[in-house]
């Protein structure tokens, strides 16, 4: 949404020599909507000029100055869909990256993500943007907490098949099992060789 005042920064900023373009980026607002109202200050800048009397005069000014209204009968409503919170996550984002930028002048704030969301035809409420971003910038961010353990500790255990070719038995190959118990944070272990991987075997190598 528009305000009278955001209205009057797009004329002056139009005024000063900025392209369009750069109001749009500036203001945080679409082209469409800065070509907007710098016709409509065109035209009434025109009929101003033409105008034959005082009244009609006061009466092109007056409404050059009217705070700008949306016309919502036949507007669809939305409720707060995923689409909404994308584009309120992408702009948050946004601002995290102006801020490591320096750009802190162009951070939009609640009301600013509001204006845009209902610029790209959305019909939410003020209040729900704010609940949202609130939600969203407050929620616990996961961390990783490193676990400190004394030596021995902990334990893995984890096996897997060898073929070795052993010369006191013969010259055969021959496979095994391997039973490998390792303690941590240290990296010393045993190693068990077998000839079968049954349970009750492997729980003689733990």
């Amino acid at each position: 949404m528009v305000t009278l005042n955001k209205k009057h920064k797009i004329i002056r900023l139009y005024l000063e020599g900025k392209s369009k373009s750069a109001i749009a980026r500036e203001l945080e607002l679409t082209r469409d909507t800065v070509r907007k109202y710098v016709n409509n200050y065109e035209a009434h800048e025109r009929a101003l000029t033409n105008a034959k009397s005082d009244e009609e005069r006061e009466t092109i000014i007056l409404k050059a100055n009217e705070k700008p209204t949306y016309n919502t009968t036949n507007r669809k409503r939305y409720k707060v869909t995923d689409e909404i919170i994308d584009r309120i996550n992408e702009m948050i984002e946004e601002n995290n990256e102006r801020k490591l930028s320096g750009q802190r002048k162009f951070i939009r704030k609640k009301i600013d993500m509001h204006e845009v969301l209902v610029e790209e035809g959305y019909d939410i409420s003020y209040r729900t943007v704010c609940d949202m971003v609130s939600t969203i910038v407050n929620k616990p961010k996961e961390a990783f907490i490193r676990q400190v353990l004394a030596p021995g500790e902990m334990a893995e255990f984890d096996w897997g098949e060898v073929s070795l070719t052993i010369d006191e038995i013969d010259s055969n190959l021959r496979r095994y099992y391997i039973a490998v118990f390792t303690l941590r944070p240290l990296t010393i272990n045993t190693q068990n060789y077998t000839h079968s991987i049954i349970l009750r075997v492997l729980m003689t190598c733990m």
